[in-house]
C-alpha cells in the first residue's frame, strides 16, 4: 500500500475536482516526486509513479475518465529542498497537479 501525506479535506477536494474535470473538457497532469532516501534511483521513481497513480485511480473512482487523467514519475529529480533533513525529505514526497485543456 502506499501511505501519503494527504493534505486537509482531501476526500472534499478530490470530489470537486472531479466534478470540474467530467463536467468540462480539462485534463488532469499529476508528477509524482520522491525525497533521495532510496539508495537506487529506479526505487525513487517507482515510489513516486505509485503516490502519482493513487491519487488517479482516486480520481477515476469518483467518474474521471481514465484517459483525462495521466500519472507521471519524476522520481528524486526534481526536490523542492536540497538536503537529507526529515523537513527535506517530507518536502520532496509530494505528488504535484497540473490542470490543461485538452486539445482534441
Amino acid at each position: 500500500s502506499v501511505k501519503l501525506p494527504l493534505i486537509e479535506n482531501l476526500e472534499r477536494y478530490l470530489d470537486s475536482l472531479s466534478q470540474v474535470v467530467v463536467s468540462s473538457d480539462l485534463i488532469i497532469v499529476l508528477e509524482g516526486h520522491a525525497d533521495k532516501s532510496k539508495s537506487k534511483k529506479h526505487d525513487n521513481f517507482e515510489v513516486a509513479q505509485k503516490r502519482a497513480d493513487f491519487l488517479k485511480n482516486e480520481l477515476v473512482n469518483r467518474g474521471v475518465p481514465e484517459d483525462r487523467v495521466q500519472s507521471i514519475s519524476r522520481g528524486d529529480t526534481m526536490p523542492r529542498m536540497e538536503g537529507n533533513s526529515a523537513e527535506a525529505r517530507k518536502s520532496n514526497r509530494r505528488v504535484e497537479l497540473f490542470i490543461k485543456q485538452n486539445n482534441r
